[in-house]
């Protein structure tokens, strides 16, 4: 039984192990340090298919390690939301925001999950783009919703590694004034064949480790 239970106690502490380090980067756009100047839009223009109430922004470069473009990149608001909460719109005008991620392992796959919605043109196509160094890993098309209608649409691109750092770059080739607003990114490493080795074991272990406490109780009872 103290065998079943070791191994089930490594399994365990493997699977924890994975899922914390599975995340390596996590982008929210809630950092108030994004804001620059507002671009005073108003009546539908301060609106979006997401937030029935949306402001817009100039967007500061280097926060959490970002770059934007001189022109197309900017914030997005929810005015309706209780402290900050804001996306990244890339605009139809040349919206463009790169992020170069460090400490990554050459060779390895790597999930990038991000919420798509649009902004204030209802029933006009966008079109979103996400490369991952000199290759492109999505191109999503969408159209712009009624304010307030859409609460995104969580999706997942994966790349490998090519070295220890990437530069991913997300940007639109919109067909129309209509343009895409990104949200809530994550960047998480897939678990390699032998982690994924060891928390399977892990379970089985645990799993008899239970069995085997539970048939020795009835055992003595």
């Amino acid at each position: 039984m103290k065998s079943f239970v070791f191994i089930g106690a490594i399994g365990a502490l493997a699977l924890s192990a994975t899922v914390a380090n599975a995340a390596v980067f996590t982008e929210d756009f809630n950092n108030p340090a994004f804001q620059g100047a507002s671009l005073g839009l108003t009546g539908q223009q301060a609106t979006s298919d997401r937030w029935t109430n949306t402001q817009y922004y100039d967007l500061n470069n280097g926060v959490d390690g970002w770059s934007f473009s001189a022109a197309g990149a900017y914030l997005a608001v929810n005015v309706d939301a209780q402290g900050q909460d804001g996306a990244l719109l890339l605009n139809e005008n040349g919206g463009v925001a790169q992020l170069t991620l460090n400490g990554l392992v050459a060779g390895r796959t790597y999930n990038v999950s991000y919420l798509l919605s649009g902004d204030n043109e209802p029933g006009q196509a966008w079109q979103f783009d996400l490369a991952a160094g000199a290759n492109n890993i999505a191109t999503i098309n969408g159209t712009d919703g009624a304010a307030g209608s859409n609460p995104g649409t969580l999706e997942t691109s994966s790349f490998v590694a090519s070295g220890s750092s990437e530069t991913l770059t997300f940007s639109q080739n919109s067909p129309s004034q209509a343009s895409p607003i990104v949200d809530n990114i994550t960047v998480s490493a897939i678990p390699e064949p032998a982690s994924w080795a060891m928390m399977i074991v892990g379970v089985f272990g645990l799993g008899g480790a239970l069995r085997s406490r539970r048939n020795s109780a009835i055992a003595t009872a």
